[in-house]
């Protein structure tokens, strides 16, 4: 029989038991660590990946080991709490997310809130978060056996909406990023719509202005008077717009003005400057010489000035503080935005003492894109640009070997030329001034620069009425007025004012003239844009060493020569001229097949159509350019 003390802790011990939730013989297993959550690593990171677990159901075993929930209504319908034995640790879930007995997770999940919600809210259970010490209400809270800084209760915020982002002004914010969205694609299709307009329109090497340049010769006193009264030519005259649109025509590149500086008794004794920089009075005046030079650029159009250096009278023992006065008119002319310079008298005896530095020191003057063009002086190739080169198409050899002996001792930096102001007129020293034009559109396909001495173009004859004035013009016959068009606006000069040199007759007028002028202008705008014509064998895109340059046939007893260019992935441009007397029927079929004819003189209807290469039909004078397979 018990005692009070007895039956007191037996009514505890019994109340204890009844107060156990044994499990019933048909309970579920509970789930392995592994088949819950997996690792604690897969424990600690599975509620960033997947909506939260349902709550735990009343029926649900809960091991040993781990921390005890007893669920605590306090009449809130929103908010259940779960009480944990830890003191001060509470958490609280959304009512609906807690199971009552026989419910599927499929019919629970279709009420619960999204995972980024149930992330966001302050009631997630993270049952991996646990205290580091049994009954310490301040413990840390470890995750993994790291400490985390959490605080022991989520209700920081009830809902939500109390996260700080919640209140910006998200349409604003929408607002906004539309429109930077749609300011860079504007601007990605604006630079596109630029670097598109922006890119080259061909492929063609870069190169040196001069090297598809053709340039025009003119001697200033010959060419045209603006004032049609002292019968003398000026710059007045070189720069009016029939003259420049004369020029164009032509398709120039280039023009090289012979000397205009002051001497003595201009134009007659034009060779004996006395100054470098002096314009003489009867050509006009400095500000005449700025005014071409804009004109002429103004249509893409360089201008070259004959510089007479040979006039300055070098001391060797000059010492340090010596000013070259070269270099002073170098400077003086590049400020006047003249383009290149011919070096006349370079080859003087005057100026050979210590030629090198010299040439240096000019060098240094002007930039790189200025021209130096000098006659044939050998040990300076490295500081000049071009060297002049004339070819004497009537000395009886072959000009196979005039030709490549200037290229191989000069590298193609060759001025080519077949008359200048110092020798007599072309048509009058050929045997057959037929080739005149030939001739040109010869001179012209070969690598370098080509000049043209004006009114060579139309056969200029040279003064022939020379009597009245005895011997002293006898020198500059070759320089007679230009002959222009029957018109009083394109005259040399007043037809009542006798020019300073009698006037000279041309080979060619009219339709004949025409025609010639036509066929040098295509030749000129197809050596422009032609690198087949324009590059060298020193220029970048040809392999060291190669050649872009052969003499492919040549004939003396005919006079038929065929002077073949190229270039890479390019068709091959052949210019076939007849410079003898008669007609010829060359057979150049071992070499070319057949090609399309890009420029014909004389017969013009032959241009556009592809002709065969056997037994070509050649008259005198008749020349062929033609356009090749690759």
């Amino acid at each position: 029989m018990m005692n009070g003390s007895e039956l007191v802790s037996a009514v505890e011990a019994a109340t204890s038991l009844s107060s156990l939730a044994l499990p019933t013989s048909d309970m579920a297993k509970s789930p392995s660590n592994s088949e819950f959550l997996g690792d604690e690593e897969a424990r600690s990171t599975c509620p960033l990946l997947t909506p939260s677990p349902p709550a735990i159901a009343n029926e649900q075993y809960t091991p040993e080991n781990e921390t005890t929930f007893s669920l605590i209504d306090d009449g809130n319908d929103e908010i259940t709490h779960f009480q944990s034995p830890l003191e001060g640790a509470k958490f609280s879930a959304p009512r609906q997310s807690v199971q009552s007995e026989g419910s599927t997770s499929s019919g629970s999940s279709g009420r619960e809130p999204t995972a980024c919600v149930q992330l966001l809210g302050p009631h997630h259970n993270y049952q991996h978060i646990y205290m580091t010490s049994d009954g310490d209400s301040n413990g840390q809270l470890q995750e993994n056996g790291a400490p985390v800084n959490l605080p022991l209760s989520f209700d920081h915020y009830s809902n939500v909406a109390d996260y700080f982002f919640t209140t910006w002004n998200w349409p604003l914010i929408r607002q906004i990023s539309s429109f930077f969205v749609v300011a860079t694609l504007i601007a990605a299709f604006g630079v596109a719509v630029t670097m598109v307009a922006t890119l080259q329109k061909d492929c063609d090497p870069e190169h040196t202005w001069w090297s598809s340049a053709t340039v025009y010769e003119i001697f200033p006193a010959s060419f045209k008077d603006s004032k049609y009264q002292d019968g003398v030519g000026d710059l007045n005259g070189v720069v009016s717009p029939e003259s420049i649109s004369y020029l164009k025509s032509l398709g120039i590149g280039a023009v090289r003005l012979n000397s205009i500086f002051q001497s003595h008794n201009y134009p007659e004794d034009y060779h004996n400057a006395e100054s470098l920089t002096d314009v003489n009075q009867k050509l006009g005046s400095l500000e005449d010489v700025r005014t071409l030079a804009k004109k002429l650029h103004a249509n893409n159009i360089s201008l070259i000035l004959d510089l007479p250096v040979h006039i300055v009278k070098y001391n060797s023992s000059a010492g340090p503080d010596y000013i070259d006065p070269v270099v002073n008119a170098l400077e003086f002319w590049r400020s006047c935005d003249v383009d290149g310079f011919y070096l006349v008298g370079l080859d003087n005896e005057t100026v050979q003492p210590h030629l090198r530095t010299r040439l240096q020191r000019w060098r240094r003057a002007v930039e790189k894109k200025h021209l130096f063009i000098a006659p044939p002086v050998l040990g300076v190739e490295d500081l000049i640009d071009l060297v002049h080169v004339s070819l004497d198409l009537n000395h009886g050899g072959s000009l196979r070997s005039s030709i490549s002996g200037a290229l191989q001792l000069w590298s193609q930096k060759i001025l080519w030329s077949v008359g200048h102001s110092g020798h007599l007129r072309l048509v009058d020293r050929l045997k057959n001034n037929n080739n005149t034009v030939a001739a040109l559109l010869l001179l012209m396909s070969l690598p370098g620069t080509p000049s043209i001495l004006y009114g060579d173009e139309i056969g200029l004859r040279a003064s022939q009425e020379l009597d009245d004035h005895g011997d002293e013009l006898q020198h500059l016959r070759q320089l007679p007025p230009m002959l222009w068009a029957n018109s009083n606006q394109n005259r040399f000069a007043d037809p009542n004012v006798l020019p300073w040199m009698p006037s000279g007759d041309a080979l060619l007028k009219n339709t004949d003239a025409q025609r010639a002028q036509a066929a040098i202008s295509k030749m000129a705008i197809l050596r422009k844009y032609s690198p087949q014509l324009y590059m060298t064998n020193r220029t970048i895109g040809m392999p060291r060493g190669a050649k872009n340059f052969v003499i492919k046939y040549e004939s003396n007893v005919t006079g038929v020569i065929a002077v073949q260019r190229w270039f890479q992935r390019r068709h091959k441009i052949v210019t076939i001229a007849n410079l003898g007397y008669s007609a010829a029927a060359p057979d150049m079929s071992s070499y070319y097949y057949g090609g399309k004819v890009l420029i014909a003189y004389p017969h013009t209807h032959l241009q556009g159509q592809d002709i065969k290469m056997r037994r070509l039909p050649l008259q005198a004078g008749e020349v062929l350019v033609m356009q090749v397979d690759k």
